[in-house]
């Protein structure tokens, strides 16, 4: 068999939040002098910042480099992370790895890309079979259970928006007829970079979490086989955006939708680790992970229980900067923690119908999953028909949905 990628490359771009002590969004030219001198203290380094959603500000943006082994990885995390936190010490501002701002939510990521690939039409192939998979890595990497003035609902509220329309849900296209688009969970730079490229993990607060998981993510796409690739259907996708939305609600607690069957996301991770060759990239089995997955503890829930004791959004930013400054605790809370309990999803028509209010957009609904319009449509005929809701059609504002509320007998 041809090998897919050559050679075998992959890094990361890391997403932190740079905040003033108030958690507001200091100016860019305090950021950029940072960025300066993060890449003056590490060799080689292409680190530099981003832009948050609506037009909040920058955040700095740690990337690995191109990568050809997880020993390089391990070197390029800690010199990055060690040049970071010996200038932050000095200066008045948080540092906060984070998958979403704790006031205001803004969506703050960690992407991965995995190359060199150079035909357009196989990555997609490679891109469009690993989609059944996403969800997975999105219940491993939830870490942000605070969205804009709530919390809790979700482990991961930046999924649950998709990031600010910034990693939506696969659109499928013909092999002979598709277009690049940016933005999708994964999202082709063959074009430009050689690479597929992974939008959905949120920002990690650890970096044992972020050297296993890149390595582990990097491990599984090299491990692809011809023979691993699928032709997505309908019943597929619809699996992919139900798993989707219960990995954002339920992290390591979910249960997944697999090959028409219910499994807890937990089993399907451990024979993915199990199949994994991970030596392909000079890498090991990932420890943390595999503690994660047997307390079936995310990085969310290090926050849930830090919000328990100190009861303020801002306290928990603050607790977290604090000690990510210092070094890396999450393994100690893994290590330290009780095991969570598998939870019985939801069922996905009652997320929809208590989303729908008084004569609520067809938009808005839509929106709240991003599902395919015919999928949509699906749902929401059979709560009309189950006489939950009623649907009105209005030439300027179009299909309106509204709750029928029930009257006690």
């Amino acid at each position: 068999m041809a090998e897919f990628f050559e050679p075998r490359t992959f890094g990361y771009e890391w997403e932190i939040m740079l905040l003033n002590r108030d958690l507001s969004v200091p100016e860019r030219e305090e950021l950029l002098e940072i960025v300066h001198k993060i890449r003056k203290g590490v060799t080689g380094s292409e680190s530099g910042f981003d832009f948050l959603a609506r037009g909040a500000g920058n955040m700095l943006e740690i990337r690995s480099g191109i990568l050809c082994n997880v020993s390089d990885l391990m070197k390029s995390t800690d010199s990055h992370l060690t040049k970071t936190r010996e200038i932050l010490k000095k200066k008045k501002f948080l540092l906060l790895p984070l998958g979403t701002h704790p006031g205001m939510g803004y969506a703050v990521g960690f992407h991965i890309h995995i190359g060199s690939i150079y035909d357009v039409k196989l990555s997609k192939r490679i891109a469009d079979s690993l989609i059944k998979y996403v969800p997975i890595f999105i219940s491993m990497t939830a870490n942000s259970p605070f969205g804009r003035g709530e919390y809790g609902r979700f482990k991961s509220y930046r999924m649950a928006s998709s990031a600010g329309f910034m990693s939506i849900p696969e659109n499928i296209y013909d092999d002979r007829l598709f277009h690049w688009q940016w933005g999708q969970d994964i999202t082709l730079t063959t074009d430009e970079h050689s690479t597929i490229e992974f939008r959905v993990s949120d920002s990690p607060l650890s970096e044992t979490f972020v050297n296993e998981y890149t390595s582990f993510v990097a491990a599984f796409v090299f491990n692809f086989k011809e023979e691993n690739f699928i032709e997505l259907n309908e019943e597929i996708y619809e699996e992919y955006i139900i798993n989707r939305w219960r990995a954002t609600k339920y992290g390591l607690q979910a249960i997944f939708k697999w090959e028409g069957n219910e499994v807890p996301v937990t089993e399907i991770i451990e024979d993915m680790i199990e199949r994994c060759d991970c030596k392909i990239i000079g890498g090991e089995k990932p420890y943390l992970i595999m503690e994660m997955l047997k307390k079936r503890r995310t990085q969310a829930d290090w926050q849930l229980d830090i919000m328990k004791k100190v009861k303020d959004s801002f306290q928990v930013a603050d607790n977290i900067s604090s000690l990510f400054l210092q070094g890396d605790y999450f393994p100690d809370y893994i290590e330290n923690s009780n095991a969570l309990p598998v939870v019985k999803p939801e069922a996905l028509e009652d997320f929809i119908l208590s989303q729908i209010d008084k004569e609520t957009r067809y938009r808005d609904i839509y929106q709240l999953l991003l599902m395919p319009y015919p999928l949509l449509d699906k749902y929401l005929d059979k709560l009309v028909l189950e006489g939950k809701v009623k649907v009105e059609m209005d030439p300027e504002k179009g299909k309106r949905y509204t709750k029928i509320e029930r009257k006690n007998k």
